[in-house]
């Protein structure tokens, strides 16, 4: 996905991180894209992701979110087919 926003952006910057370590960046965003993070989080962590992103944002920015719906309760790491959790 990287990929294809620089394609179709080329003056724009993008990077991926640990969503749970964004407070460590030190600049604002016109936007922030969080995908399919939080069914990987606890509640508490998901509720500082977005206070964290707040702070990030200039005035009138965007935080898209997306997530796949469900109960939190069977939200867990699964295993693949070749040991890998995801």
């Amino acid at each position: 996905m990287i990929t294809l926003a620089k394609k179709n952006n080329p003056t724009a910057h993008f990077q991926t991180m640990d969503c749970t370590k964004i407070n460590s960046l030190t600049t604002t965003f016109d936007a922030i894209l969080c995908g399919f993070c939080m069914p990987y989080l606890t509640k508490k962590e998901v509720v500082k992701l977005i206070a964290d992103c707040h702070g990030l944002l200039n005035k009138n920015g965007i935080l898209y979110c997306s997530t796949i719906e469900g109960d939190y309760s069977q939200s867990k790491f699964e295993m693949g087919s070749t040991g890998d959790k995801a």
